[in-house]
């Protein structure tokens, strides 16, 4: 954490809440936390059964890279891209995605 010279101190404590954006941007955490926001809304975006297939992995260079346990689910998801970039773009103000991308392999967060 930075020290804040010739800023007065209390003798209490603070919020959590009030320091966690602090934190995030001091520790480079803008994208992994934007990553774990989508993860945990990624039903409402995509709804239940592409969410049971699917989970948002990173984004690099404007483009989200979605992880799909399967070529059919990916198929379903590019079909409703544009559904899913208005989707983000309203309810994060993220303009930084440009486009959405997908990478079949074996969901590791799937319980058997």
């Amino acid at each position: 954490m930075k020290f804040r010279f010739k800023e007065q101190r209390y003798q209490r404590l603070a919020p959590f809440g009030s320091i966690v954006s602090s934190l995030i941007k001091e520790f480079n955490l803008e994208e992994s936390y934007f990553i774990e926001e989508l993860r945990r809304n990624w039903n409402s975006i995509v709804g239940q059964l592409l969410a049971t297939h699917s989970i948002p992995n990173r984004v690099y260079k404007g483009i989200l890279f979605i992880d799909v346990d399967d070529s059919t689910f990916a198929n379903e998801i590019s079909m409703i891209k544009g559904s899913i970039l208005k989707r983000l773009h309203e309810k994060y103000n993220e303009n930084a995605i440009r486009n959405i991308k997908f990478e079949i392999r074996r969901l590791s967060w799937k319980k058997k």
